[in-house]
């Protein structure tokens, strides 16, 4: 192939990629690094048509390889760091940006590139300072600003992450991630009234869209009469948010119509137990007819809830097969659940390593893990503790999570659906907080509004889990001290 043959082929490559016919750019790009497997273009586009396709590792291998060939390429750089901090690749991102800022400091995407590893690095006051050099250069980047302003709700500065994202509304007033961010700084604060107005936004934001139901039926809004009618609630997010909205099934009920519940396959039989009347289906299984739907996260909307009407009547849910356990040893039960879903963006935010976790394992009591995923590190620690009972390999859906939880004294878990779990069952459950956590534990409570037997312990603003752990072993000595006194008080004279 010639040069002018390659440069014409490469052209052809460029425009079905420009017209978003990616397979086709794909092969070409395949076709020409068969001849001249070194070409740099070839080799990075092919690399970005690979990340379309969700093929991470395959993109990134590509993309620095088309930089060993031109390091100084800004393009090859900018998006080669985009990408890495897609994957959460961040420390190697930071490096990779600052390669390219050498070359062009004022060079708009690698400096909000770099601005969001920091932001995802929890390195937020260097990751604000980032974004306003960002905006220096680009003050209407209302990417920018909403991203700023999601570093400064971390912070626990809601206010000025409202300005922030205000700023970016006032540019682009449809712009949905920013309403979403407002709404989380309100509802967060207690501000239920407007946030939960603009929490409905969390439905056109582009991580959302392609989840998103479309129905024929409308959708219900709470001012509809439906009596007799049967509307269809739908989970939409995690497993702990099905569990926690829930509990609004009953209350549509009361209403006069027929409750179609569609929840998470792994909820369904514990669903199933919970609500009488309710009709449960799983996500993917056929749908029955119904006449009106109503996103589950939604309901809080629907029905005015404002932090003196939450909802709190407990338990609402509970085990269908509670397991038996030997309590001859006569010690208390604790559950523990330290680390969440590792495919959740917050999930470094949210997990704690099993080994922080040995002021607790110490104390006198039988614990039980309900972790599903174990890392190799947790399990050296968890073979060390003869009083650590591992069940997370047993469970295969809530229900057999719900027969554990059943017979504990006690949960101690980080922000997960287990904590949600054993909050609708009424089980006493602990749950360790980040410095700033997800907007439905509100700031600096102790309690949950949600869930009347939960205790809430958060980090302060070192962001470090050791002062957590601290209070949680010494607030847990006095719940085993309490346990056992009660225990003696019960035993029959000799």
């Amino acid at each position: 192939m010639s040069k002018v043959e390659n440069f014409q082929t490469l052209e052809r490559a460029f425009q079905l990629h420009g017209a978003g016919r990616l397979a086709e750019a794909s092969s070409i790009y395949r076709a020409i690094l068969e001849r001249h497997p070194e070409h740099p273009s070839a080799l990075h586009y092919l690399g970005v048509t690979e990340a379309a396709a969700g093929k991470f590792a395959e993109a990134k291998s590509l993309m620095a390889q088309s930089l060993r060939t031109q390091p100084r390429n800004l393009s090859f750089i900018e998006n080669y760091a985009a990408l890495l901090v897609q994957t959460g690749d961040c420390d190697t991102a930071l490096a990779v940006c600052e390669s390219g800022l050498v070359l062009n400091p004022a060079h708009g995407p690698l400096l909000y590139a770099k601005a969001v590893a920091l932001l995802r690095l929890n390195r937020l006051p260097e990751s604000i300072a980032q974004f306003d050099r960002v905006l220096s250069v680009q003050p209407n980047n209302i990417v920018a600003l909403n991203e700023r302003g999601s570093a400064l709700a971390r912070m626990s500065r809601f206010d000025e992450a409202l300005m922030s994202v205000g700023k970016a509304l006032a540019l682009n007033p449809q712009y949905a991630e920013a309403h979403f961010n407002a709404a989380l700084c309100r509802l967060i604060r207690g501000d239920l009234a407007r946030g939960l107005e603009e929490y409905e936004w969390r439905l056109e934001i582009a991580a959302a869209k392609p989840h998103r139901r479309n129905f024929r039926q409308s959708r219900w809004t709470g001012k509809e009469d439906i009596t007799g009618k049967t509307v269809l609630l739908h989970a939409e997010q995690g497993f702990g948010d099905t569990i926690q909205f829930c509990r609004y099934a009953p209350l549509v009920a009361a209403r006069g119509a027929h409750v179609i519940l569609e929840v998470q396959q792994p909820l369904r039989s514990l669903m199933e137990a919970a609500f009488a009347g309710v009709t449960i289906i799983a996500r993917g299984d056929p749908l029955p007819d119904f006449d009106m739907h109503c996103p589950l996260l939604s309901l809080p909307l629907v029905f005015g809830t404002r932090l003196d009407t939450i909802p709190s009547s407990i338990p609402y849910l509970h085990a269908p097969s509670p397991r038996t356990v030997d309590r001859t040893n006569g010690r208390i039960r604790i559950g523990l659940v330290w680390s969440g879903s590792a495919t959740n963006i917050d999930g470094r935010n949210r997990s704690i390593g099993l080994e922080a976790l040995l002021p607790v394992l110490d104390l006198n009591a039988t614990f039980v893990s309900l972790q599903r995923d174990v890392p190799p590190e947790d399990a050296k620690v968890m073979r060390a503790h003869s009083a650590l009972l591992h069940v997370g390999d047993e469970l295969s859906d809530f229900s057999d999570t719900a027969g554990q939880i059943a017979n504990l004294d006690l949960l101690i878990s980080i922000d997960t659906s287990v904590a949600h779990l054993a909050g609708a069952m009424g089980v006493p459950v602990w749950i360790l907080l980040p410095f700033v956590a997800d907007w439905r534990w509100f700031l600096d409570r102790e309690d949950s509004l949600w869930y009347p037997t939960a205790r809430l312990f958060r980090q302060g603003e070192s962001r470090r889990w050791a002062g957590v752990i601290a209070r949680v072993a010494a607030a847990l000595r006095g719940f085993i001290e309490s346990n056992d006194r009660q225990a003696n008080h019960l035993k029959p004279y000799d």
